[in-house]
């Protein structure tokens, strides 16, 4: 078992490994919401997903903006092969 010091320290060198996180200059998170909400809306109308997914694939719950990022390219790309 780890010990918290160790934790947040190991944590650190994660976050400052640049080989693992990179900044962004600028935030596409709006753009691919966006492009998620379309595709889900879709499916939606057709009826290829229920409401329970729609909102799961769609819900605005505040999560760190780098968390929210891969959530919507991974629905997207998920979505994607759908369509």
């Amino acid at each position: 078992m780890m010990d918290r010091e160790d934790y947040v320290k190991k944590l650190k060198c994660e976050i400052l490994d640049s080989d693992t996180y990179v900044d962004v200059t600028d935030d596409k998170t709006r753009i691919v919401e966006n492009k998620v909400k379309k595709v889900t809306d879709t499916l939606y109308k057709k009826g290829s997903i229920d409401s329970d997914l729609r909102r799961y694939l769609t819900s605005s719950v505040e999560l760190p903006v780098s968390f929210r990022a891969t959530r919507s390219f991974i629905n997207l790309g998920c979505l994607s092969a759908l369509l």
